[in-house]
């Protein structure tokens, strides 16, 4: 598979908007050449590594038409969580063309239950993909006990969320 790095990190400064981030990088493949990642087992399949990280990792993936991964931000937190927005996520996805993506993290607890702090952060980034024309298929978590769907759990009730199969 042929990428290329399009940015190395992100800003992590005590006093930045996001301090707990400790890696920020964005990877990019060329056309047609990402991993097919059109259905949720695909995606927790191709993450699997993240249940193993003894820190929490969100990573939002850009998906191309035919749902390849075009463009992946990858964001590393502490143990207990990852301090995120959506426009330390979203400008990536935009400038790679792609018009959907995925939203998936880890919970090194084990438990793949969704807290307060997760909902709050996937409504976020559902409101600023509206205002960008993105599409949000799903936000999911990977633990050791298991995967959630924010989506199919009825965590996230939008009508502009694609139903995946």
């Amino acid at each position: 598979m042929s990428t290329r790095v399009l940015s190395a990190t992100l800003a992590t400064t005590s006093t930045g908007p996001a301090p707990c981030l400790s890696l920020g990088a964005v990877r990019s493949w060329c056309e047609a050449s990402g991993p097919w990642l059109g259905h949720r087992r695909a995606v927790a399949e191709h993450y699997s590594g993240l249940t193993e990280r003894p820190w929490e990792e969100l990573i939002a993936v850009g998906l191309s038409a035919d749902d390849r991964a075009c463009v992946e931000i990858r964001l590393r937190g502490t143990a207990s969580g990852v301090k995120a927005r959506p426009m330390d996520l979203l400008p990536p996805i935009v400038a790679s063309g792609a018009r959907r993506l995925v939203v998936l993290h880890n919970h090194p607890s084990g438990d793949p239950y969704p807290s307060d702090a997760d909902i709050a952060f996937t409504e976020r980034l559902v409101a600023a993909c509206l205002l960008l024309g993105l599409q949000l298929c799903d936000h999911l978590i990977l633990a050791r006990l298991g995967c959630v769907s924010l989506l199919r759990g009825g965590k996230l009730q939008h009508p502009t969320l694609r139903r995946a199969a």
